[in-house]
């Protein structure tokens, strides 16, 4: 099996909504090794403006409350954060500053496989040609535990801020690995 890159961008996107007519409204990145400490050494993040865009009306109640509740909401309608593009170029910046200018990096987080994968795909194009085609997803070891009988505690920590979220997502894949190493799995 070829070596995992030597860095792993945990991602977290928040949206107006899960389909893929919505709109990401902040990004949370942290940035970590891939060695088995999988040890974090930066973070960014940003919120994403749509001047001239309702985003409350494109949320569903759900969604209204939850990005009302934890301020997203309020940072929105302040205009903070920047414009898309704007948004995708200053992470990159950020990334070559810490890795170098066209190192690929794994994607970690949960759900990004099958969620944050896609908008990436659609809205921050550059950012997703930097990352392998295979991604950490600690959301679908999760479910595993679930299918045997066990959860983890970690999804507690969750306040649906991306880099709060991203964190918990790196704190979970820590913990999956605290577990693999205490014998069950054959190195």
């Amino acid at each position: 099996m070829k070596p995992l890159p030597a860095w792993a961008l945990w991602l977290d996107l928040e949206c107006t909504g899960a389909t893929d007519d919505h709109l990401i409204v902040e990004i949370g990145v942290a940035l970590s090794t891939t060695d088995p400490d999988l040890t974090e050494v930066a973070s960014w993040e940003s919120v994403v403006n749509y001047p001239g865009v309702d985003l409350r009306a494109m949320m569903d109640p759900v969604v209204v409350n939850m990005h009302t509740a934890n301020g997203l909401l309020e940072a929105l309608e302040k205009g903070e954060g920047g414009i898309l593009g704007d948004v995708e170029a200053g992470l990159l910046a950020w990334l070559n500053g810490h890795v170098g200018h066209n190192t690929r990096v794994v994607l970690g987080g949960s759900g990004v496989s099958h969620f944050d994968r896609k908008f990436l795909k659609r809205y921050m194009p550059q950012l997703d040609r930097r990352l392998v085609h295979y991604s950490l997803d600690v959301g679908c070891v999760r479910r595993l535990g679930v299918i045997a009988g066990v959860r983890t505690q970690t999804e507690a920590g969750k306040d649906h801020r991306a880099l709060t979220d991203a964190r918990v997502a790196l704190a979970e894949a820590r913990l999956f690995v605290k577990i693999m190493k205490k014998g069950w799995w054959t190195p």
